[in-house]
Parts: structure tokens; sequence; C-alpha cells
């Protein structure tokens, strides 16, 4: 490692001459910097009241995630996708599931929870492609966008659904058969695919991040995903 942390990621030459000097870097952020400025968002209040029981369930969730990424920091993820202890994060993940209100809520939940054990099939995501929940659980070796983290890393978050923007996906949706006549208009060849669902949520509880950099922002959460 370097006796000074990389001054700009932006200069490329630089950065690949000093590139292999990294390899045995570690540390919770990346770039490596002189110095950082963290800013935190409490999302407390957006957090589902829904007793103690489920706090505590939370925190279990938060202790698993947590332990996983400190395992997969010293002996690496076993494959793709993949935790090297899922079994604890299944179950905690069933821990805050039965905590839900909702029917559906509780069953995807406890569907993700099956996938983060044995992994995802095509049976699993068929039915949380159909299951309308209001407040999701997710946990897995999640990238915050394709090839900033090839394999993911331990990820757990909550969140729930935003009726206002969720309203705006509907309206968009109700115009799919106009928009495949605006896009023949534009060449006879082009066609409009099938529209995954999705839903655009409000993030109560993120457990642990999926790249070392700590940050959070509401996002799609497309229900095919898990």
């Amino acid at each position: 490692m370097p006796e000074h942390p990389m001054p700009d990621r932006f200069d490329y030459p630089s950065n690949l001459a000093r590139a292999g000097s990294y390899r045995t870097h570690r540390s919770a952020f990346w770039p490596p910097a002189a110095s950082y400025a963290l800013g935190c968002l409490d999302l407390a209040a957006a957090t589902p009241d829904l007793g103690d029981g489920f706090r505590r369930a939370l925190g279990g969730l938060r202790g698993a995630v947590e332990a996983e990424w400190q395992r997969v920091k010293e002996i690496g993820i076993p494959a793709r996708r993949r935790f090297n202890e899922p079994m604890a994060i299944a179950e905690a993940v069933r821990g805050v599931a039965k905590h839900l209100p909702g029917e559906a809520d509780r069953r995807a939940a406890e569907l993700r929870a099956n996938a983060v054990q044995d992994g995802y099939d095509d049976d699993i995501l068929r039915e949380l492609a159909a299951l309308e929940e209001e407040v999701t659980l997710v946990a897995g070796q999640v990238s915050t966008w394709y090839g900033k983290e090839v394999r993911g890393l331990p990820t757990a978050f909550g969140c729930r659904t935003d009726d206002t923007r969720q309203a705006l996906v509907a309206e968009a949706l109700a115009d799919r058969d106009e928009a495949a006549a605006h896009l023949r208009g534009l060449h006879a060849d082009l066609r409009l695919g099938t529209c995954r669902p999705s839903g655009p949520p409000n993030c109560s509880s993120w457990r642990a991040r999926a790249t070392s950099t700590p940050s959070t922002s509401p996002t799609s959460c497309p229900r095919t995903r898990g």
C-alpha cells in the first residue's frame, strides 16, 4: 500500500500505475483517500411500528448480515450470489417476517428466506412477481449497479410501498398500448417488450450495504429481482 492514498479518483494514468499497489489494502471505504465526510440519514421514523419483537428481529438480521460481511472480507464469497453461512441469514429473515402484518408480505419474506438458504428458482420468482407487498424485506449478495461488485456483497434492507409513486407507475402502464403503437410508428420492427412488475418504495431500514461506501437512496424494487 502506498504511503499516500489515491489523491484523485479520476486521475486515470496515475491510478493505473498504482493499481497493483492496492492489492492488500483493507478498509471499510473505497477508494482510498486522506479523509472522508460521511452523511447519515435516520430512517427510524420510516420503520413500521410493529412492536419490540419486530425491532429485535431487525437487529438480529443486521447482526447476521454484518457477520457475513466480515466473513466475505476475510475468506471471500464462496459462489456467485451465495452466502458463506446462508442459514443464519435465512432464519433471521424468517424472524422478521413473522412480525409483518400483511399475508403477502410474510409470504414474500418467506420466499426470499428460502432463496437465501437454497437459491432462487423459477417458481420463487414467479410467485414473487404475483405478490402485492406493502412492506418488502430483501437479503442477498446485492450490487448497487452492474459491474461495481461483480458478485455483490452481503446486504439486507426493508422498504415500504410509496402509494403516490405507485399510482404513477400504474398510470404509465395504462398507456402501454399507446407506447407500443408509437414505437411501431417510428419503425415497423420496433416492439415493446414485457414490462417487469415493479414498485417505487421508500427505504425504511438499511441494515447492511451492498458496497463498502455507506449510502442510501430510494430505488425501484422489481419484485422479480428478489
